[in-house]
């Protein structure tokens, strides 16, 4: 009976739109890969149902994981690793074909890239003049007061990677950040060092451990913050 349910997940994943499958579903449809002879669907609800969404299952510890009846060292190891194997993907992908093919991508690498880091690390993800990807690194990784240290840190590592244009993104506390007001120390001296050494400051983007997210950019804060 199992392995006649897991058929019609195999032929619903190949002939449906994912967006369109439930998030029990798509869960379910990854414990496959860890749960081989056992039935999932249980697990699957149970999880989502305790943590709220998939996004949530994927982002737990393990310790949080191992805590459902269900899920041993091997299930939390394996959900835990997909962030890992996600970001690898996008960060290959972008270095073979040249780009990231959307937002959407990118949002979710830099999110994938930034997720375990301290509050007020800094993510810096560096292109050539055609939006080329180059290269990414988490430059500030815990909390630091001084400003002059996530601008030298930013500042350099653009250097280093000989960079043409840049996106910067800050993971931080939503509750704190008051119509983006803290971001205005990261951004303004970042963009007026970057401008001076001809790299275009592309966006700043804001990570929050909800997974949500706000790009500067997109709903036009980024000229307020840099003066223009």
């Amino acid at each position: 009976m199992a392995e006649g349910h897991r058929g019609r997940y195999r032929d619903r994943f190949e002939n449906e739109n994912i967006d369109n499958i439930p998030e029990y579903a798509v869960l379910e449809k990854l414990l496959h890969g860890v749960i081989v002879r056992k039935d999932t669907s249980d697990l699957a609800r149970t999880l989502i149902r305790e943590f709220g969404s998939f996004a949530n299952v994927i982002d737990a510890s393990p310790e949080e994981l191992e805590k459902i009846k269900g899920v041993g060292p091997s299930v939390s190891a394996y959900i835990t690793a997909l962030p890992n194997f996600y970001a690898r993907y996008c960060k290959c992908r972008a270095e073979n074909g040249g780009t990231f093919e959307s937002r959407a991508e990118l949002i979710d690498f830099l999110q994938d890239r930034i997720r375990k880091s301290g509050e007020d690390s800094i993510a810096v993800i560096c292109f050539d003049a055609t939006l080329k990807y180059i290269s990414s690194d988490i430059v500030v990784d815990s909390i630091e007061r001084s400003q002059k240290k996530y601008e030298t840190k930013v500042i350099d590592y653009v250097v280093s990677s000989n960079a043409s244009r840049v996106i910067v993104a800050h993971k931080s506390d939503k509750s704190r950040d008051d119509g983006y007001i803290s971001d205005l120390r990261i951004v303004k001296p970042i963009y007026n060092t970057l401008k001076e050494i001809g790299v275009i400051y592309d966006d700043h983007i804001l990570i929050y451990d909800d997974a949500d997210w706000v790009s500067l950019d997109k709903i036009n804060k980024l000229p307020k913050y840099i003066g223009e």
